[in-house]
């Protein structure tokens, strides 16, 4: 796919990203103007697409979709991503609605922003937030995610309070102590 004298990029390896920046490229590469054009030649021939600025997903050349899910995608926004909230509660399986807006804590602030038919907020994250990393995402402990969905749940979504009992009852392992050092 992209060849110079240095340095070889392949489908797989994009595939292997699956998310990623042009500086994470560029450090594979070893090259930022190769990492750029890769980027550049990739974009037209369908491999990737632009997420938002300097954020690109790996396309599947079977489906046409992107390889990484809406949640993967978020945790991918910025190192310090984490899916929070309603978003956290769909990772864990107990949502009862499923929202197209996925709810990102993170210190970098961007603005809402549209991709394969999410909506990406952000949330000021929290201090030290209890947070968990599988399947390529990070987000909440379901503790975090109780405390965070009660004390903001006027800003989530539709479902609010009610969407967030539902889910709370859906958990099946909630640590009293684990809460209560949330809630400190």
């Amino acid at each position: 796919m992209f060849n110079n004298s240095r340095n070889k990029i392949y489908y797989e390896q994009l595939v292997e990203l699956g998310c990623f920046s042009r500086e994470t490229l560029a450090k594979l590469i070893g090259d930022d103007g190769a990492a750029v054009s890769c980027i550049r030649e990739s974009l037209k021939k369908g491999y990737l697409e632009r997420v938002r600025h300097n954020l690109y997903a790996t396309i599947s050349l079977e489906s046409k979709i992107p390889i990484f899910n809406r949640f993967q995608i978020g945790s991918h926004l910025f190192s310090d991503a984490c899916l929070t909230h309603h978003s956290a509660f769909e990772v864990y399986g107990c949502a009862n609605q499923v929202f197209n807006e996925i709810y990102v804590s993170t210190k970098s602030r961007f603005k809402d922003f549209e991709y394969d038919m999410a909506r990406y907020h952000r949330m000021t994250p929290k201090r030290n937030p209890e947070i968990r990393q599988e399947q390529g995402m990070t987000f909440t402990s379901p503790e975090q995610t109780v405390v965070d969905c009660i004390c903001d749940f006027e800003k989530i979504g539709s479902g609010g309070l009610e969407e967030t009992m539902r889910c709370m009852m859906l958990i099946p392992d909630l640590d009293s102590d684990k809460l209560l050092d949330v809630l400190k």
